[in-house]
């Protein structure tokens, strides 16, 4: 009696997970196939002139057949984009006292690229608070900074500040070196206007490479949104300690420098003339340096 009871347990097991098929006949010579089981999108079966039956797919999904979906402004990026981004690492330096203590960041661009000589050679760029040629209020002057690339062991000196302007104008230092790393490459720059924040394309970024907190090199990727700018500044949310002052701001599309970097604030007043204020960062635009160096000669 107990194998028969069992045996029949087993039987209805089977009876209640196997899915039953029943074929309702349809106008013509299709069929629909259902199942006792719930299917999200049912099969069909129609048989050809041949006089054989095919099952198809079920119609597609209403969202017009795409299965996978974006939310939010945030898209792909490419390889080649992130080789580019580590490409521009090896432009950034960190900048030291003579006693190797962390003060900020520079970065090297050609000197034609800043004042549309046509000069070749490279300089270094930083903010002037970090570096200036009096080194007043506990500044570096240029004989006591160096430049440090931590992707090589050189430890550059400086050589001479062709320009440098106050934090209240450009806040900008412009060197030369004594000498280069050997793998020393320019930065690329751009004056192009930015994109405006909240565009159709979505929230517009800025990168930003430099040593925060006077530690290793770093990149900023996260919480990077523009968040305004004018003829003079940009501000954003891409993060910065301290440590990032001098540090190149990037476009989000070929690791272009916009900016340098050189301020933030809890309570940074918002450019757009409201009034109101926002936590954000700001840099100096390349144009407005660039309109700043064409307007003033180089320092003897």
């Amino acid at each position: 009696m107990s194998t028969k009871r069992n045996a029949s347990r087993a039987s209805s097991r089977r009876t209640q997970t196997r899915p039953r098929f029943n074929w309702a006949a349809r106008s013509g010579s299709s069929w629909r196939c259902t199942s006792s089981r719930k299917r999200r999108h049912p099969a069909r079966a129609s048989t050809g002139q041949d006089g054989v039956a095919r099952i198809s797919p079920g119609p597609a999904p209403e969202n017009g057949g795409t299965l996978e979906r974006v939310f939010g402004a945030d898209r792909f990026v490419t390889l080649k984009w992130y080789r580019d981004g580590l490409e521009r690492c090896k432009s950034v330096a960190r900048i030291e006292s003579a006693s190797e203590k962390a003060v900020g960041t520079g970065w090297l661009v050609e000197c034609g690229a800043l004042t549309g000589n046509g000069s070749k050679d490279l300089v270094l760029v930083t903010n002037a608070h970090v570096m200036s040629p009096q080194g007043v209020g506990g500044l570096l002057r240029p004989e006591q900074a160096r430049a440090r690339f931590q992707t090589g062991p050189e430890l550059c000196r400086i050589d001479r500040v062709l320009w440098s302007f106050s934090a209240a104008t450009y806040d900008v230092t412009v060197a030369t070196l004594k000498a280069l790393p050997p793998d020393a490459a320019p930065l690329p720059l751009s004056d192009a206007t930015l994109t405006a924040p909240g565009g159709a394309n979505g929230a517009s970024r800025l990168y930003i490479i430099g040593y925060p907190g006077g530690g290793d090199l770093q990149l900023s990727m996260h919480d990077n949104e523009l968040l305004g700018f004018n003829e003079r500044c940009v501000h954003y949310r891409t993060p910065t300690e301290h440590g990032s002052s001098g540090s190149p701001v990037f476009d989000d599309e070929e690791w272009t420098v916009v900016a340098l970097h050189h301020s933030g604030k809890k309570n940074m007043a918002r450019l757009d003339g409201s009034g109101e204020i926002y936590e954000a960062n700001e840099g100096i635009l390349i144009r407005a340096i660039r309109q700043g160096i064409a307007s003033t000669p180089a320092l003897p």
